[in-house]
């Protein structure tokens, strides 16, 4: 029987990113991880025989065998993905394989396993009861929680800003849930606002995030699940895993191109600017998000804003997303909106379209010390009292949020 420092289950997919090629994704990204760590890796899972060339390709090239990997009639799962970027709503389509999976006969030996949501998945548990065990969760939280074999799993990761949206609980409820079935560490992961490590009745370890001039952040997750396992099964460190996981997604997550030199990643946690924010530190944070939403632009702009604000885990208020379009002497509305004004952290206004109502909200605002960030992707001018009133003005949602990040996030 073949035996490895490191396996991943679950299926290989492609993903079509804007504008580039597909690139093999889902397993695959945690399986190139461990190669980048120097771990003897495989994959356990399946793909579609149509993209079968396609896919070797890639493992062949990292040296990742194809063994365990079945192939199924028809092409792998695809991912169309759109707005590849961490601020932004990340749009989806997929095609997916549904021809059925057969149980494999023969399953590697392996000091540590990397499980995705996956049929048969106790199954799959039982086969590694000394290896150590890791676990993604996103959406999938009910297929998790069912799970009987649930309480053998060493270290949960939970995809934080999806697991809250679905599920609609509070932060601590979830960890609950979890910790109640037996799962020992839980690694919750918010993005660019850096990730905590929980253990029942011992303090919460916060793990920032890095610096980075990141360009597709597809994976970013898988590669942090990967590399934290295997750095914590060679060092029993949680912290420095926890460093080495986010140190490899920042650098990952520069190039679509699969680097082929290997990381080094003590140089890159020294070297790159940290910065964190905790859900429940980004929630205080309450943002006004004034702009117009009067023609299909207007809103696209204001919902965009508003849902990759939201992603971040900031407390937003929005009109349009409050009251929608309004009489005009709706003087209920008109009060909602000056007492959230009020109660705000600072404003977020989108001066694209020198929308009168957007103009009345700043000064307003800024009556009241509040600090006024603006977007402007556009090259209109503002007079002089607009131009002033802003702390800045930022050409993109990116810009903006980076800054926010910076100026609110708790650097180590």
């Amino acid at each position: 029987m073949d035996t490895y420092d490191f396996t991943v289950i679950g299926e290989v997919c492609l993903d079509y990113l804007e504008k580039k090629p597909p690139r093999p994704g889902g397993a695959f990204y945690s399986a190139y991880a461990g190669r980048q760590l120097g771990a003897k890796t495989t994959i356990v899972g399946h793909m579609g025989n149509e993209d079968e060339k396609l896919i070797v390709d890639f493992l062949e090239q990292y040296e990742i065998p194809d063994k365990y990997l079945q192939r199924v009639p028809g092409p792998t799962t695809r991912y169309m993905l759109y707005h590849v970027d961490e601020v932004l709503p990340l749009s989806v389509n997929f095609k997916k394989n549904r021809y059925p999976i057969k149980m494999p006969n023969t399953f590697p030996i392996s000091d540590v396993v990397l499980f995705y949501p996956y049929l048969h998945l106790d199954t799959y548990i039982n086969q590694y009861s000394d290896s150590l065990k890791g676990l993604d969760v996103q959406y999938d939280i009910d297929l998790v929680l069912g799970l009987e074999n649930l309480s053998q799993i060493d270290i949960l990761f939970i995809s934080t800003s999806d697991v809250l949206s679905y599920t609609k609980k509070s932060f601590q409820e979830i960890l609950d849930l979890f910790f109640k079935k037996g799962v020992k560490i839980i690694v919750t992961k918010f993005g660019q606002g850096g990730s905590s490590i929980y253990r029942q009745k011992e303090s919460r370890i916060d793990i920032p995030s890095f610096q980075s001039n990141y360009q597709f952040t597809v994976g970013a997750g898988d590669v942090f699940n990967a590399v934290f396992l295997v750095t914590y099964h060679n060092t029993k460190d949680l912290e420095l895993s926890g460093l080495s996981a986010a140190a490899a997604a920042s650098v990952f997550i520069e190039s679509f191109d699969f680097r082929s030199t290997p990381w080094n990643l003590q140089e890159e946690i020294k070297s790159r600017r940290k910065q964190f924010i905790h859900p429940e530190q980004a929630q205080k944070i309450k943002i006004y998000l004034a702009g117009p939403f009067f023609s299909d632009g207007e809103r696209y702009m204001v919902s965009q804003t508003y849902h990759a604000l939201k992603k971040c885990g900031f407390s937003l208020f929005s009109p349009w997303h409050e009251d929608g379009i309004v009489p005009r002497l709706a003087v209920k509305s008109f009060k909602k909106n000056i007492n959230a004004i009020k109660e705000a952290t600072l404003i977020v206004a989108l001066l694209d379209y020198e929308d009168p109502g957007t103009v009345w909200e700043c000064g307003y605002a800024y009556a009241l010390n509040k600090p006024i960030y603006a977007i402007q992707t556009c090259t209109n001018s503002f007079n002089l009292m607009v131009n002033l009133s802003t702390e800045l003005t930022c050409e993109s949602l990116r810009c903006l949020i980076d800054y926010l990040y910076e100026k609110y996030g708790k650097v180590k």
